[in-house]
């Protein structure tokens, strides 16, 4: 019984709509622009997403954000950085907080080669608003920071953004 309603819950979250990594932005050209100068810090804020717990299966709703200083070099297209959150964050895969967080700084940092970068990532898991502890307005916060961001004071900037 207990089987079944997982496999149940399964289709309910894969809604087949969604691409593998590789296939989104792997085996696409990353769409970038001149930089014309901008050394200041761009913030993608209050990007919304919804996923799985990999321990539990039920959902994690949650808020994203990332702040990064661009290279001298380019910038990426608007979307982009939206389009890696959904990418890594979305109602097919189950995953650890930590872990994707870390992820996602990682294919930013390598890709895009930013100055500095924080990712935020701000998770209400399903697991502890629903059942086990129960606590209705419990969130995790987690962020993996990099480059110049590590000093205090251009993360700081960051986080006030």
């Amino acid at each position: 019984m207990v089987r079944i309603k997982k496999v149940k819950d399964v289709k309910k979250y894969s809604d087949g709509r969604r691409k593998s990594l590789a296939n989104e932005f792997n085996l696409k050209k990353i769409v970038t622009f001149p930089n014309p100068g901008a050394n200041g810090i761009v913030a993608h804020r209050n990007i919304e997403f919804e996923t799985k717990c990999e321990h539990h299966g039920v959902a994690i709703l949650g808020t994203a954000y990332i702040a990064y200083i661009p290279n001298k070099k380019e910038l990426p297209g608007l979307s982009y950085i939206e389009r890696i959150v959904e990418s890594y964050l979305n109602p097919t895969t189950e995953i650890t907080q930590e872990v994707v967080t870390e992820k996602i700084a990682g294919f930013i940092e390598d890709k895009l080669q930013p100055i500095g970068l924080v990712v935020i990532t701000d998770m209400q898991h399903g697991c502890m608003t629903t059942r086990g502890i129960k606590q209705r307005n419990v969130s995790v916060a987690y962020a993996a920071i990099r480059g110049v961001m590590i000093n205090e004071g251009p993360r700081n900037e960051a986080y006030r953004l």
